[in-house]
Formats: structure tokens, C-alpha cells, sequence
């Protein structure tokens, strides 16, 4: 990769990469994952999924999230590095207008 590429490829990420609060928010190119933010102070990662929402993921070391905005895929490595393995909880300021699933 040229020097001119990688400094492209860098300027996409951080145009991609925002900051909402306290917390770090990542747009990943992905058809199961709308969003990925990192609340650096309390170390929890928020996902929010395309069609179930937003959920909280505790004691998400800062490095993940990281590696987590770096991946191919977004999906394949929230089913491989994050899913089953991090304590979490739906969004709790979330609204819900049916039963609960």
C-alpha cells in the first residue's frame, strides 16, 4: 500500500469515527450492525444492531473496540470476539412497543 493510500484509508476512518459524549462511535460498512460506540471511562461497549437495537456490553477492554472498528467484517467479528462473551443488557432507555423478545 502507498503512503498516499494509507494516509486516504486513515482519513476515511476517522471521518467514519466520531465522538457523541463520552463516548467513541464507529459507522461500520455492515448489514447486521448499524453502529459501534466505546465509552472509554466505564469500559462498555454499545452495538447497535439493524433490526434488534441497541445493547450494552460491560468490561469490553478498550483494545476490542479498537480491533473491532478495524475488522473486514463487523459481523463475523462480533459472532467471533464479542457474542456470549461479555456480560450485556438491552438498551435500557429503550421504548418498547410490543412483547418483549
Amino acid at each position: 500500500m502507498s503512503f498516499e493510500s494509507d494516509q486516504r484509508l486513515q482519513s476515511e476512518q476517522q471521518a467514519q469515527t466520531c465522538a457523541f459524549g463520552n463516548m467513541r462511535i464507529r459507522i461500520p460498512q455492515s448489514s447486521m450492525i448499524d453502529c459501534i460506540g466505546y465509552d472509554d471511562a466505564a469500559g462498555t461497549l454499545s452495538i447497535w444492531f439493524c433490526d434488534t437495537g441497541r445493547y450494552l456490553y460491560y468490561g469490553v477492554p478498550a483494545a476490542l473496540f479498537e480491533a473491532f472498528c478495524n475488522a473486514g467484517s463487523a459481523g463475523t467479528f462480533f459472532n467471533e470476539r464479542i457474542k456470549d462473551r461479555f456480560c450485556y443488557v438491552r438498551d435500557p432507555e429503550r421504548r418498547r412497543f410490543g412483547p418483549n423478545v
